[in-house]
Parts: C-alpha cells; sequence; structure tokens
C-alpha cells in the first residue's frame, strides 16, 4: 500500500502545503467525497484555503499524526479479504484509493458521531417548523365560517423565567399567527440574520463536551457516506456484467474490519446494513463535526 507524501503535518491546514495533496492520486476518491460532506466557505478562503475542500489537507493530518482510529489489522484483513478485494476491482475502483477513502470516511463519520457538537436551528427553521405544525394539523376551513378546522386541539404557550405562562387557544388566533409568519418569511431574503446557525460549545473542568450519538448511527453514517461516494462517482462498470454486485455487502464488510462493529454477520450479508439504513434514514442530525471544522 502506497503512502501519502510525507510532509510536516501541523502545517498540512495551510495552502502553501494543503495544495501538495491537491495533485496526490492516492486522495482522488477522498475528494470528491470531502467536496461533498465539507466544502470550501467564506471562512476557508480568508484562511489562505483554495477553493476545493480543506477536510483534504485535515484528514492527511490527521492520518500522518496517526490520529485515524482504526484497529491495528484492519489494513492486513482489507488487503487479505478476496471479497472485498475483488468486488471493488469488479466496481472499477482502485485498491488503494479505496483504501483511504475507507480511511477518510471511517474518521469523518467517527468525528460526527462521537467528537461533534449540535448545531441549534436557525431561526428561519424555527419559524417554518411553527408553521408547518399549525397548518400541517388544519383539515380545512368551515363552509362560511371562519373558523379552521383542527384535525387536533393545539395551544401555543410562552413562558417567560418568573412570569405566568401565557396560552393561546383561539384557533383562528393560531391560524393566522402561522399565516402571517408564512407570508413574512417568504418575502424576507436568505442570507441575512435568519439563517445564522449559532451553537454553543459545552465545557465541563475546561474541556470540551460533545454531543454523542450511538453506535449505531455510526454505521449508518458510513454506510451513507460510501453510498454518497457511489452516486457521486458511479462504477464505470456499472450496468454491466457486473450490475449483481452488492455495494452494500461490501460496505457492510467494510463496517466489519474496520472494528466499528463485532458482529461478524457484517461479513456475511447485507442484512444490517440495510436495516440501519431503513431505521434512521428519515433523521436529520445537525452535527458540527469538530475533527474537521
Amino acid at each position: 500500500m502506497k503512502e501519502l507524501q510525507q510532509i510536516n503535518p501541523k502545517y498540512c491546514r495551510y495552502n502553501c502545503f494543503y495544495n501538495s495533496y491537491c495533485d496526490d492520486p492516492l486522495l482522488d476518491y477522498v475528494q470528491i467525497l470531502a467536496e461533498e460532506y465539507r466544502p470550501a466557505t467564506e471562512d476557508d478562503w480568508d484562511s489562505g484555503y483554495y477553493c476545493i475542500s480543506p477536510a483534504i489537507g485535515m484528514f492527511a493530518a490527521r492520518y500522518l499524526s496517526n490520529k485515524i482510529k482504526v484497529g491495528e489489522s484492519a489494513l492486513d484483513e482489507y488487503l487479505k479479504s478476496y471479497n472485498i478485494l475483488n468486488t471493488i476491482k469488479a466496481l472499477g475502483y482502485d485498491i488503494e484509493k479505496f483504501w483511504y477513502l475507507t480511511l477518510f470516511i471511517n474518521d469523518y463519520s467517527y468525528g460526527y458521531c462521537f467528537k461533534g457538537t449540535k448545531l441549534n436551528n436557525t431561526p428561519r427553521e424555527d419559524i417554518e417548523e411553527l408553521f408547518n405544525r399549525i397548518l400541517g394539523n388544519i383539515n380545512a376551513f368551515k363552509e362560511n365560517e371562519p373558523i379552521p378546522d383542527f384535525e387536533r386541539l393545539m395551544e401555543i404557550s410562552f413562558k417567560i423565567e418568573g412570569k405566568h405562562k401565557f396560552v393561546i387557544n383561539n384557533p383562528v388566533t393560531i391560524f393566522y399567527l402561522a399565516w402571517m409568519c408564512k407570508i413574512q418569511l417568504d418575502e424576507i431574503e436568505k442570507g441575512g440574520i435568519l439563517d445564522d446557525r449559532t451553537t454553543r460549545g459545552k465545557l465541563r473542568n475546561g474541556r470540551i463536551v460533545f454531543d454523542t450519538l450511538s453506535n449505531s448511527k455510526h454505521v449508518y453514517f458510513f454506510a451513507k457516506m460510501f453510498l454518497s461516494f457511489f452516486k457521486l462517482f458511479p462504477s464505470k462498470n456499472e450496468g454491466t456484467k457486473n450490475k449483481r454486485i452488492n455495494k452494500r455487502l461490501l460496505i457492510s464488510q467494510l463496517v466489519y474490519i474496520m472494528g466499528i462493529s463485532k458482529n461478524e454477520n457484517f461479513l456475511l450479508d447485507d442484512k444490517n446494513i440495510k436495516g440501519y439504513l431503513n431505521l434512521y434514514k428519515d433523521e436529520k442530525d445537525k452535527i458540527l463535526n469538530m475533527l474537521y471544522l
């Protein structure tokens, strides 16, 4: 297995060294996915990054500093696995590039699930959630009567600490409050204060306290990232005689050899992966990945 270019990893975040990774073919697959999950921002430009994802340099720095958590035998298991290597080859992907992609996905998904901070909703999202919940609870207006027909009774309560709670249960008031919010929000240009997503990091004894997710969500996010890669960079052999190749089984086997799960059933079939993908498909965690800021 070829190694990444050996440079001083502490400088990888800065563009004078960062650019060398743009031409490293071992990170071709990483770049494709990094630009999807951690695209460059205006802040990155201000810090000296170019327009490609800074996550490439961050990953390289972490790899060269031995900060990526993976089982000691993972690479050996990868290179010895007849099923994994044959599937990758049959799909037309490069074995070495795919290994670094796997390391990146493993590291990024680990950071997202165990080294992250939950993001607050933007004010726009809070307001949208309010009127969507209200309008979604309305069947219709009664004929010749301006009172909305709610599926279920609802009320809005407002409380200031130390004060009595203020409750609105008039259906007309609730409906028009939601309707006015919707009309007004549509007129406010996006990109302002209503779209700022703030978050407050939690500290305990001077250390950051992360908002951790479950290990099953780690499996899900690992699989989701691989499916994103397959969509962004489809196999050249897709739709040929290899169309029956099970990419979900490949992902499942990688989950096991990377040590994300010790359940050996991941090596045998893709039932567990399918189960996790279905279980969490509608969940939308908003996490700031602290490993790839």
